[in-house]
């Protein structure tokens, strides 16, 4: 267990082979529906402010249930019960970055997980200490982290295309325990459309 240690810890082959190309397929499919629905050609048009070269959606149920089916796994590894708080996935494409930063109240306990990817795309941590660490991940594989207090990134990407899932938690003994569900009334919600906002411009920051 290196999680108390450095504030991260990497889990290898987290989900099964037949799970990862179901994740795979729906991802791909909620995207293509989304173009078509909304007549775009363009990749990037539902990329979001940190990471425009991007396709982006939050609160997608099938990695909400992922989020729930992982919560006690991940918990063991972190030593804490959790709360789930919401989720986010990207489509990476050629060109895309993530600047340095660190999360938000409701990421206490952010993971990075690599459902499909053309090539490995480095993603960087500093530890406890302030050393920066560099992780690479196969499809399967997941960094668990402390995302408000470790701060992160990835530099430009050079590859095709990278699918990742982003699973939050929080501890539910926690300063941040008000968070659950990302203060929705369930896991799976998204804003009212009436609101006419994207839905990352509302609650991804």
């Amino acid at each position: 267990m290196t999680f108390s240690k450095n504030g991260y810890e990497v889990v290898r082959n987290v989900i099964s082979d037949q799970l990862l190309e179901n994740l795979k397929i729906q991802f791909n499919m909620l995207r293509d529906n989304l173009f078509f629905t909304n007549n775009v050609k363009n990749d990037y048009a539902f990329g979001d402010k940190q990471s425009p070269n991007s396709f982006s959606t939050y609160g997608t149920l099938f990695f909400e249930s992922l989020a729930i089916q992982l919560k006690n796994k991940l918990s063991d590894v972190v030593g804490v019960n959790f709360y789930p708080t919401y989720t986010y996935s990207r489509i990476y494409y050629n060109g895309a970055i993530l600047d340095p930063h660190k999360d938000r109240s409701s990421c206490e306990y952010s993971t990075t997980l690599c459902i499909d990817s053309t090539d490995i795309w480095d993603f960087h941590i500093k530890d406890k200490d302030g050393i920066e660490n560099i992780i690479r991940l196969n499809p399967g594989d997941m960094c668990v982290y402390s995302g408000c207090d470790l701060e992160h990134w990835r530099n430009p990407y050079e590859g095709e295309m990278q699918m990742q899932c982003f699973l939050h938690y929080v501890n539910s003994n926690g300063p941040y325990k008000e968070f659950k569900y990302d203060k929705r009334p369930m896991m799976g919600l998204r804003p009212n459309e009436t609101t006419k906002k994207r839905t990352t411009d509302i609650l991804y920051q």
